[in-house]
Order: structure tokens, then C-alpha cells, then sequence
């Protein structure tokens, strides 16, 4: 019985540790995606959505990589600058850092550029979803032609 309890709290001391340290690094994750003033793909570094408007509230970041498509995605609470802010945001990207707009639906915008990487482009999607305005980046292989 003495041994099962042993065996016992280390397995919960364990697992308490394994929560925390997730924890920490979601924290970390977090606040380096949405304070930071550029976003890292790789090698290239893009200009941030605060960098360029000022620091907005984020309500929700994630990241994945599949099928060599990296994907970053930040959704911000919608405020009364949101539209503004996506305008001026693009504005700045299609002017400054070589993006070109690729798709326009009007609900969903899409610029692209290529990246330092040979062979592979950025793509950037910014779409309005109920109180949020959600921009993707993604980062793979593909070619971008300029007319």
C-alpha cells in the first residue's frame, strides 16, 4: 500500500508539473505572437498588425504546420477601428513590404508576396467573422506571378 501511494503522487507530481509548464508556454507563445512587432515565418519577418495600428486585443491565436504549409492565425476583437485597421494594416503591407492584393471578394481579402525562401510565397488572409476580424498567414510552396 505504501509503494501504490508513492507511485501515486509522483505520477500527480508529474503531471501537475507537465500542466504548468504547458501553461507557461502557451503564456509565452502568446504574448510573444501578439506583443511582438513582427511576425516570423521562417526567415521572412513581416511587420505587425501592431507595429503598423497600435496594440489591439487579441482573442485568439494558434499555429500549425501540415503538409509543409506553415499557418499562423490571430483573431482580434472587433473595435470600431477594425475596418481601418485591416485598411491601413493592408495598406501598409501592399506598400512597404512587396504584397500584392491576390483575391478580393469582398468579405474575405487576400495579399501575397514572395518569400526569401526560394520557391515558396506568403499569403496573408484577412476576413471579418461575427465580433472578430481574423487574419491567417501561411507560408509554403508556390509561385507568385506579377503582371
Amino acid at each position: 500500500m505504501k509503494k501504490f501511494l508513492k507511485i501515486f503522487f509522483i505520477i500527480i507530481g508529474v503531471i501537475a508539473t507537465l500542466i504548468i509548464a504547458l501553461i507557461i508556454g502557451l503564456k509565452v507563445i502568446s504574448s510573444n505572437t501578439t506583443n511582438a512587432d513582427e511576425y516570423k515565418m521562417g526567415e521572412d519577418l513581416i511587420p505587425s498588425l501592431k507595429a503598423v495600428v497600435g496594440k489591439r486585443q487579441v482573442s485568439g491565436i494558434g499555429a500549425s504546420v501540415e503538409n509543409g504549409i506553415t499557418t499562423k492565425e490571430i483573431k482580434y476583437k472587433t473595435e470600431t477601428t477594425a475596418g481601418s485597421d485591416v485598411n491601413k494594416y493592408m495598406g501598409y503591407l501592399v506598400e512597404n513590404e512587396n504584397f500584392f492584393i491576390t483575391k478580393n471578394n469582398g468579405t474575405k481579402v487576400e495579399i501575397s508576396k514572395k518569400s526569401v525562401d526560394s520557391g515558396k510565397i506568403i499569403m496573408m488572409t484577412f476576413e471579418k467573422i461575427a465580433n472578430e476580424y481574423v487574419f491567417t498567414i501561411k507560408k509554403g510552396v508556390g509561385e507568385l506571378k506579377v503582371y
